[in-house]
């Protein structure tokens, strides 16, 4: 292949050098063209711009351009050489075998990159939705993309993987008569291309590889004219029109990349001109001009935003060798500082940058009155947030030996009616003042310096709005602060729109202490009701983890308590309850940066300790019993994990697990630190239910224990209405099937096991005899004996069809339980038993939990009310479950669910129009339950006609349920059998006790 760039011309003269004989720079170049061409092969950047023999030379063109004339004059033939095969080498690195490609997962570091891919958020859903192959490729091909460089690099020193032993050879060919300190530069140059900070040590500005001048090369420099180079090779050379047409690039990204490059036809140098528009050729060019032509706006302000970063890069190499430019004796120049883009145009759109523009004013006005905060006493809350961060910081700096005090004082001036806000802590410097106070939403404490400075701080405060909410309640506030060692500067501000005052102050008779810390002066607006401010910060401080103070003219007092159990306690006091009462007791959990503090009292009956609820108590409002605090400043008022005041209980999160508040400080943000914090919550709450269980079984039975926590967590997630008081099912669920309270048995004993722990295949049986010993085993305690062992003992026949190994006795669990075991387990087969009376179902645990082969729909509790069954069960098909000795049934009704068997027309009706429902329970599908418990109580004994009747007289059943469904009105009634069905239940067998249920 020919060299005919001024570059490689200038590196084969080089070759003749002694450091350089034996490089082989056409046969370089050919054997380099046919493995640049297989860039794209194996769907490995396919549809990228292109990175082939073409790429190189249109680097090496661009050089001629970058290079000042003066620095080629004195670069040596080792600098030409080194760029020459820098340009050559330099995307080597994004050549995929399909060797390495099979060989992908055994690669420890894709590995990696893979798992850290797809966690991100904003990636996630697009990957997961991606054909799998296409997700494969495309995750490696980014893995590729991100390390090409140090590919390169490795490949060069034989430092890495082989990719195919083919390319191995060809790579050795083209690598004869490089010495190792040759390879050693020539990879580290052509991995500098990639990083984003230069090693501007380890690229040597006077490298010799041999002992005359022109053998010694300038590393550094080469580096930056291979990173110049390649940012600016974008012209339309690079996106031929037919390949791009020929490819059919669907990725919008490569899209967008292909469009914009192909509208760009030069990259030029921009000479400066004079007030007649001549050239200035006295003035050294700093800049590059691009010319190019826009049709489609989404490619014209994506290509704006890669300037905008090649600019950067471009300027920080201008630094870069600014800083090291005297390290070597030669005139090197890196002049580039920028590009020009006059001669960049968009056809058919404004190509003038438009931005959003605020109104200062009217935002703050905004923010003050309406948006984020609609109560003026947050403003208490915030200052004392704030002082508290500054004292915590301060804190934290300290050397352990170190004695310090940390303070918080709130004082207010009746005639003045000044509210003052002090505290010990940092201070802030003239820089915090400037970049964080009063800059609204800047908070110090998300600054990335701060971050980095302080990894492991967590503050309270971190939108930066502290200073803004002052504005609620006045109209002047006085600012002094003072860092350790600093001096005390006064920031005055007369109003909101208008000018600061800032000065330093000769004393420091405003800073507590006198040494370090801050002081708000608030002097409040005439409108502005103040005899609640003590009760406001009494509620709000409750465990400050410092000593916090609040006086009114002179006379102060203690504000918030040591411990939440303190707390507790003095609100009870109230109620004439001392921490010496037997009956009541304090239960602390401490874990992963969350202190939940609950209340107990002894039940009269059982004598085992369990939550106090809100029936035991009446608390004011504004001195709540129970809350969610972080650091120790309460954000809800109502028991931690619950949508209501439910049980005697706080909760403290601190440190960097702490979970943030919203803006108007009324609630915590979601997240994972919420969802943790809800996990410590709700575990610290079984605790004590576990507590319960071990207590109740030393003096109760197994199943006795088991029947009455049943009762216990139905209680604590549904209220007396049976409304859901839980903030998270999901999570609370997650905890309560890490309890043992579940019974289990087999022949031989009884014990209690959690869910997670249950064996993956259990049985439950309905049988008047079973639940009769059932019932027995609810009074013995110990626990070798079983219902199973009781039955056995009285008839040999009762198990002897069916093979129960694992029994789960669920006769007296509650709805909750229920929906709980539901959740993790689903049937597999049944037995409904007419000679023996007995329904035997097995139950194994699904295979995922969020996916079933059921469909389970909530009964109306019009018909709830009246039968036995709560849930419908309707399996997703015929092969889910064994029902072969009871296949000729309609239904199965147990003493919980009604089951359908999927062997007639109306099933498979009923099937489709539940599948269509967005959600299971909604009105129509809560019309549909009530029909079908009913049908199968009572309608099926009826004609079909009568049912026919009875369908249209009902107001459900209108053309408006009809309306979107994928069954008509009338292939629904075709569907209702014209027999009589076959329905198994146990309670046909006792007709004296037949209750008429509608």
């Amino acid at each position: 292949m020919e060299l005919n760039c001024f570059a490689e011309k200038k590196a084969e003269e080089a070759v003749k050098l002694f450091a350089f004989q034996g490089i082989n720079l056409p046969l370089i170049k050919d054997k380099l063209a046919v493995i640049l061409s297989k860039i794209g092969a194996n769907g490995i950047f396919d549809e990228y711009t292109k990175h082939d023999i073409s790429h190189v030379n249109g680097v090496l063109n661009l050089l001629d351009k970058i290079i000042p004339s003066q620095t080629k004059e004195v670069m040596t033939g080792a600098d030409w050489l080194m760029i020459t095969l820098a340009v050559y080498f330099h995307d080597m690195g994004m050549f995929v075998s399909k060797e390495e490609y099979e060989a992908r997962d055994s690669n420890s570091e894709y590995v990696d990159f893979k798992t850290a891919l797809l966690s991100k958020d904003d990636l996630k859903d697009k990957l997961l939705a991606m054909p799998s192959d296409n997700r494969e490729r495309f995750i490696y091909q980014e893995f590729v993309r991100h390390n090409h460089g140090r590919r390169v690099k490795s490949w060069i020193e034989n430092t890495g993987d082989i990719v195919s032993n083919g390319f191995q050879t060809e790579l050795s060919e083209m690598l004869k008569g490089f010495d190792n300190e040759l390879k050693e530069s020539l990879a580290l140059i052509c991995e500098s291309h990639q990083v984003d900070e230069l090693d501007i040590d380890a690229l040597d500005v006077n490298k010799a590889f041999g002992s005359s001048d022109e053998e010694t090369s300038n590393l550094l420099y080469v580096s930056l004219l291979l990173r110049t180079a390649d940012l600016l090779h974008i012209t339309h050379d690079r996106t031929p029109s037919t390949e791009y047409n020929v490819i059919d690039v669907k990725d919008p990204f490569s899209q967008t990349e292909w469009v914009k490059q192909h509208s760009v036809k030069q990259v030029n140098i921009y000479y400066d001109k004079d007030e007649e528009g001549n050239i200035d050729k006295t003035k050294q060019p700093t800049k590059f001009e691009i010319q190019a032509c826009f049709y489609d706006p989404v490619a014209y302000f994506s290509f704006d935003s890669y300037l905008n970063y090649a600019e950067k890069e471009i300027e920080k190499n201008h630094h870069i060798y600014d800083k090291v430019k005297g390290r070597t004796t030669k005139d090197y120049n890196y002049p580039w500082i920028g590009i020009n883009r006059d001669k960049i145009v968009g056809k058919g759109f404004e190509t003038r940058k438009l931005y959003f523009e605020i109104d200062k004013k009217k935002i703050l006005d905004l923010l003050m009155g309406h948006t984020l905060y609609n109560d003026t006493t947050v403003v208490l809350r915030e200052l004392v947030q704030n002082g508290i961060d500054a004292c915590r910081l301060y804190n934290s700096t300290l050397k352990s030996t170190a004695h310090y005090e940390p303070k918080i004082k709130i004082c207010y001036d009746k005639v003045k009616r000044e509210l003052k806000v002090q505290d010990n802590g940092t201070g802030m410097s003239q820089d915090s003042i400037f970049k964080h106070l009063l800059r609204v939403g800047c908070s110090r404490y998300q600054d990335p310096d701060f971050i980095n400075e302080h990894p492991s701080f967590h503050s309270i405060s971190h939108f930066g709005i502290g200073l803004l909410t002052c504005f609620m309640v006045c109209d002047d506030v006085d600012i002094y602060t003072k860092e350790v060692g600093g001096v005390t500067r006064l920031l005055q501000i007369k109003d909101l729109h208008g000018n600061f005052i800032m000065r330093e102050e000769r004393t420091n008779s405003e800073i507590l202490d006198g040494e370090h810390g801050s002081t708000f002066i608030l002097r409040l607006r005439p409108s502005i009701d103040t005899k609640d401010f003590k009760t406001i910060v009494k509620k709000w401080i409750v465990l400050p983890s410092m000593q916090v103070t609040y006086s009114v003219d002179g006379e102060e007092e203690k504000v918030g308590f040591d411990s939440a159990k303190d707390y507790i306690y003095a609100q009870l006091a109230s109620q004439g309850i001392m921490e010496s009462d037997a009956n009541y007791k304090v239960d602390i959990v401490r874990k992963n940066g969350v202190e939940v503090t609950s209340l107990l009292k002894k039940d009269p009956l059982t004598k085992v300790w369990r939550l106090c609820d809100n029936h035991d108590f009446d608390i004011s409002s504004d001195t709540p019993l129970v809350g969610t605090c972080i650091e120790g400043i309460r954000v809800t008022s109502n028991t931690p994990g619950f949508k209501n005041f439910a049980y005697v209980s706080i909760a403290n999160c601190f440190g960097e697990n702490a979970p943030y508040t919203n803006v108007a400080r009324t609630n915590i943000e979601r997240g994972d630190k919420y969802d943790n914090m809800l996990r410590a919550v709700y575990r610290s709450f079984l605790k004590i239910v576990d507590d319960q269980t071990r207590d109740l079984t030393a003096s109760y039975s197994l199943t006795w224990a088991s029947a009455e926590i049943s009762y216990v967590l139905n209680k604590i997630v549904e209220d007396n209405y049976g409304r859901n008081c839980i903030l998270s099912q999901e999570i609370f669920d997650e905890c309560a099937k890490e309890i043992a309270f579940l019974t289990i048995e087999d022949q031989t004993a009884r014990k209690l096991l959690s869910l997670n722990d249950f064996p993956n295949k259990v049985w439950t049986i309905e049988n008047r005899a079973y639940n009769a010993a059932t019932d027995i085993m609810r009074e013995v305690k110990e626990s070798s004996h079983t219902a199973m062992k009781i039955l056995g003992e009285c008839t040999e026949s009762f198990c002897a069809n069916d093979a129960l190994e694992c029994v789960f006795p669920n006769q007296y669990t509650t709805s909750y339980v229920d929906n709980l075991f539901y959740s993790d387990f689903e049937i597999s087969s049944l037995n409904g038993d007419r000679i023996h009376r007995k329904l035997c179902i097995c139950w194994k645990r699904k295979e995922k939990v969020n996916k079933s082969n059921w469909m389970i729909i909530n009964v109306s509790r019009r018909a709830s009310r009246r039968v036995a069954e709560n849930k419908i069960f309707i399996p997703l098909s015929k092969d889910c479950f064994d029902y072969s000795k009871n296949k000729d049934d309609f239904a199965i009704l147990s003493s919980k669910v009604c089951i359908l068997i999927p062997e007639n027309t109306f099933y498979k009706v009923v099937k489709r129009i539940f599948e269509s429902f967005d959600k299971l329970n909604n009105r129509r599908a809560d019309d549909l339950s009530y029909f079908i418990i009913h049908y199968i109580h009572v309608l099926s004994k009826k004609k079909n006609e009568d049912v026919r009747r009875y369908i249209d007289s009902q107001d459900e059943f209108t053309e408006s349920f009809w309306n979107g469904l994928p069954i008509t009105k009338q292939e629904f009634l075709d569907a209702i059998p014209a027999n009589p069905i076959s329905v198994f239940s146990n309670d046909v067998y006792y007709t004296h006790e037949e209750d008429l249920y509608f």
